[in-house]
């Protein structure tokens, strides 16, 4: 498993709004820049308050696995993806890889 912590904002004013709140426990896919692929995540957020779109917030995302060559980075973008729509986007601020 892989995980990072990341500040994500949910998009507002655009055709891709989340039209219903966010809560810890959505499973989301995210694009990274760089990356071909999408790839789900577990987001865990700092409380169970509902968040709409305008926010900016921080996340806790784990991935099973990280499958890809680029490795994460601080400072790496993504989008979050629900349908194949975007709905917000994230800059790593911390990775932790397993130790094995």
């Amino acid at each position: 498993m892989v995980a990072v912590i990341a500040l994500i904002t949910l998009f507002k004013g655009t055709a891709y709004d989340r039209h219903k709140p966010i809560y810890s426990g959505l499973y989301p896919v995210h694009q990274f820049e760089g990356v071909e692929h999408m790839i789900g995540g577990l987001h865990t957020y700092d409380d169970d308050e509902p968040h709409y779109p305008g926010e900016t917030i921080q996340a806790i995302i784990e991935f099973r696995c990280w499958p890809f060559d680029k490795p994460l980075m601080v400072g790496d973008t993504f989008t979050i993806h629900e349908a194949k729509e975007a709905w917000g986007r994230g800059i790593i601020q911390e990775v932790s890889y397993p130790l094995n």
